[in-house]
């Protein structure tokens, strides 16, 4: 797996950090960053903007940055580049690694990112663990956070792109003014859209896009609409995800629906009458799973949906556009052709 090299660049830079965390500031408990809200007084001063080169990311760090580079060869032989920054100041220490492999990335990148977070905590035996999804469009990115054994916080940030991955890390002491230079540290990282795992935007041609917190990959123009919720179906409240490209005479949405074990029998049916996607049109499949195709018409547009059915998950596929535009028809079937259940 070529995410090995970024678990051996953050062992490298973890335990130096952990050593340079002064112990003598008061320890006020697991007190969590104060989202949005930036320390004042001296300690605004000093903070550098960094735009490290052949890395796609903007960041702030308090005090100068040591910057240093690292080329070889992965695991599976593949050529990577990495770029490490590093900032040691009186209120705890900062490192961000940005490494790009020739290729692109391999594998599924919420397992690695998980991966990579087990082997950081396990290794250094890190207590009071709290894991959370971030929300950064067209990126998937994961917060992991704990205390290590002298006291410090330990704050881990994990952005994936199409080609690089970023990992942002602040060992600071376990005190509120601390928490909020390691929050303002995390809060000022800025991708390159460039590098998005997913296009967000003006809709246009079909993109490639793979959500991997879904568990989906097809092609479609970019995202003008992404949210989630919960949606009753069958009685019961159920998480639910939206994505959406909608623009001129034609709207691409893609719902997913998740159910705590098999979605209850006659879910098809249900959603089909709860979401009005017209008639019956025949069987189908995607990635070796079961589903059903719908169609509707009326005097100025007409569409299709397709309902996929999987262990825990149901997947509906839509698309609609104005009646007689002969070329979002041939592309709404490459859109249903494209869709892939990972």
């Amino acid at each position: 797996m070529r995410w090995i090299v970024v678990s051996s660049l953050i062992l490298l830079l973890l335990p130096a950090c952990a050593r340079r965390v002064r112990r003598n500031y008061p320890n006020t408990g697991y007190a969590q960053p104060q989202y949005g809200a930036a320390p004042g007084g001296a300690a605004m001063a000093g903070w550098v903007v960094v735009r490290p080169p052949r890395t796609g990311v903007t960041l702030q760090m308090p005090g100068g940055a040591a910057t240093s580079t690292r080329t070889g060869r992965d695991d599976d032989g593949a050529r990577f580049h990495s770029t490490m920054l590093r900032s040691q100041t009186r209120m705890g220490s900062f490192a961000l690694i940005v490494t790009e492999w020739e290729g692109g990335l391999v594998g599924d990148p919420l397992i690695s990112a998980e991966e990579v977070a087990d082997e950081l905590f396990e290794t250094q035996e890190l207590g009071r663990r709290r894991s959370t999804r971030l929300d950064i469009p067209g990126f998937y990115g994961r917060e992991d956070l704990g205390v290590s054994s002298n006291g410090a916080f330990v704050a881990l940030r994990q952005f994936v792109g199409t080609h690089r991955v970023y990992v942002a890390l602040a060992v600071v002491p376990n005190q509120q003014h601390a928490l909020q230079i390691a929050e303002r540290f995390m809060a000022s990282v800025e991708l390159q859209r460039s590098d998005a795992l997913l296009p967000f935007g003006q809709p246009g041609e079909l993109e490639a896009i793979y959500m991997p917190e879904a568990d989906f990959s097809v092609r479609m123009p970019a995202l003008t609409h992404r949210s989630s919720a919960e949606v009753e179906v069958d009685g019961r409240d159920r998480d639910s995800w939206t994505y959406e490209s909608r623009g001129g005479d034609a709207r691409y949405r893609i719902r997913v629906i998740a159910f705590d074990g098999p979605p209850p029998e006659g879910v098809v049916q249900t959603l089909r009458t709860q979401l009005s996607l017209g008639d019956s049109a025949g069987p189908t499949s995607a990635s070796g799973f079961p589903g059903h195709i719908y169609e509707r018409r009326s005097e100025t547009g007409e569409g299709e949906a397709r309902i996929y059915v999987t262990a825990g998950r149901v997947y509906i596929v839509d698309e609609a556009h104005r009646r007689g535009a002969s070329e979002h028809a041939s592309r709404a079937g490459q859109f249903f052709d494209s869709f892939r259940i990972h």
